[in-house]
């Protein structure tokens, strides 16, 4: 598999949220694409993925979020969508979410990595967010991987809240993640 993300990797539906998130950033006047327009999307029930699943098990939809993104960041003062770029943290994040999907041999990027990866970082607004939340964002993350792990063939499944809620059992998920955080992180720099 190639060493690098690109925008080839990802499905379908990975790609229409990403371009979802890019309406957000212009409706909002903003002129870089951040990871909080990404969750925005990503919590839309239209796209009825994976990702927007398990942020409604933290009971997060998408006006609880556009609420949040407002609050934090407010509204920008206008943007050229001709020239609209991701911030570096998305950049960041993207290669993780492409490091990830290769870690488990996935050859897509879904919905479900694009969660994991733009709440990798500290330093990112959508890991802000969830935490002003009081929501912890490693455990979205490590929920979102372990129901990945449960579809070693489907980068972009949609099992049932319920399947969800079987799935993950908080005994087995392990909160100790600086060897993996650490492989990420060398794997992306």
């Amino acid at each position: 598999m190639p060493e690098r993300y690109s925008e080839k990797y990802l499905t379908p539906l990975a790609k229409v949220i990403l371009e979802d998130a890019k309406m957000e950033t212009i409706k909002q006047g903003h002129t870089f694409i951040g990871t909080e327009q990404i969750l925005l999307s990503l919590s839309k029930k239209k796209f009825n993925c994976l990702a927007g699943r398990i942020l409604s098990r933290f009971n997060l939809d998408e006006d609880t979020i556009k609420v949040e993104t407002y609050r934090i960041v407010g509204k920008g003062s206008g943007t050229n969508s001709e020239f609209l770029n991701y911030t570096s943290v998305v950049e960041k994040s993207l290669e993780y979410t492409w490091f990830e999907a290769k870690k488990f041999n996935y050859g897509k990027v879904g919905s479900g990595h694009l969660l994991a990866g733009i709440i990798t970082m500290d330093n990112c607004t959508s890991s802000y967010m969830l935490k002003q939340m009081n929501i912890d964002p490693e455990q979205v993350r490590w929920d979102t991987l372990y129901i990945l792990k449960n579809f070693p063939t489907d980068p972009e499944p949609t099992p049932s809240l319920d399947e969800i809620d079987n799935l993950i059992i908080p005994s087995v998920i392990s909160t100790d993640t600086s060897h993996d955080y650490a492989d990420s992180e060398s794997q992306i720099n």
